[in-house]
């Protein structure tokens, strides 16, 4: 338990100095300078990136990885929905049994919390997202 505390602490300590940490590229939000645009006969990362009339392809709001994250989210929503309708079940069967109602009780509650967590994820992402 103490070693558990420990890392909880560390964990914590790491994360307040290390998250607040960021670092800009000069003139990203500008991308026309002096009249002329930055990416104009050059292949920079930047530029490679932005060619998609400014959306990038791996992480951009139609990119492989939104796109991925937004398949398992549908996929662990499914799963979501049976797990609370086994739930439903298993409560109006249990025939007043403590174990049985508890159980399915749990099943329901954990479905609840994982729709929660799925909604927390996808707004976590979609800001991430937005921001990059």
């Amino acid at each position: 338990m103490k070693l558990i505390k420990q890392i909880l602490v560390l964990t914590t300590i790491s994360m307040t100095f290390l998250l607040p940490v960021s670092a800009h590229a000069f003139d990203i939000n500008n991308p026309t300078k002096g009249g002329s645009s930055i990416c104009s006969g050059q292949s920079t990362a930047y530029c490679s990136d932005t060619a998609n009339s400014g959306q990038n392809d791996i992480y951009g709001p139609t990119g492989l990885i939104t796109s991925a994250i937004d398949i398992i989210s549908y996929i662990a929503g499914i799963a979501a929905i049976i797990v609370l309708m086994i739930g439903g079940f298993r409560f109006v069967v249990s025939g007043g049994d403590a174990n049985s109602v508890s159980g399915a009780r749990n099943m329901i509650l954990y479905a609840l919390v994982g729709f929660v967590v799925i909604g927390a994820a996808q707004l976590i992402m979609r800001f991430i997202i937005g921001t990059i």
